[in-house]
């Protein structure tokens, strides 16, 4: 994956033609998937495709024969040409990760500052909070008139209090909001 980096430079230097990270990952799904029109189809005790003990020699077929796997699987690739609808669902989940993941660099790093350490308990719940803040586009506002939800609720929850489920409801006036006399932070069959 080293050499697809930056657009698959490292190919585009020596093969003229340009191999990236995503090509490289979709030549290798070929063998992580089991179709009818796979390489090499059906399961390994029904569980693994068969396309799994396939992969370490075409790993080391690529290392060896760079600008053939470049040829077959690389070359110019149109940027509209995976916009879908479809596409759409894991993109959010991508960025959704993609922004914790950052949030959580930035706290380590932060955390790891020992001048940081008489406010560090300060800094990491406001740095919480903010993670939580709106971005945008947002499939549903922080307020919706026709929203249908329904918000459970622990009547002593020490991590989100019942006014916060009553603030929730202010903002989300067609829901319900559920509650059971317990001290815990979950509501479940038992409670």
């Amino acid at each position: 994956f080293q050499r697809s980096a930056q657009g698959g430079e490292w190919y585009k230097q020596r093969c003229n033609v340009a191999l990236g990270t995503v090509q490289m990952a979709k030549g290798l799904q070929i063998l992580a998937t089991s179709t009818d029109n796979s390489l090499v189809p059906g399961y390994q005790d029904k569980t693994w495709p068969w396309g799994f003990a396939a992969m370490p020699a075409f790993v080391f077929y690529m290392l060896q024969n760079p600008c053939k796997t470049a040829a077959l699987l690389g070359g110019p690739q149109g940027a509209w040409g995976d916009m879908s609808v479809f596409g759409l669902i894991p993109a959010l989940d991508m960025t959704g990760r993609w922004n914790a993941n950052q949030m959580a660099a930035f706290m380590v790093e932060t955390a790891k500052d020992t001048t940081m350490t008489p406010a560090l308990n300060m800094f990491l719940l406001y740095a919480k909070a903010a993670h939580g803040w709106p971005q945008l586009p947002t499939p549903i506002g922080f307020s919706g008139v026709d929203i249908d939800a329904v918000i459970a609720q622990p009547f002593y929850d020490e991590r989100t209090g019942m006014n916060m489920a009553q603030a929730f409801q202010l903002h989300f006036p067609k829901s319900s909001l559920i509650n059971s006399v317990n001290g815990g932070h979950c509501v479940g069959h038992d409670r």
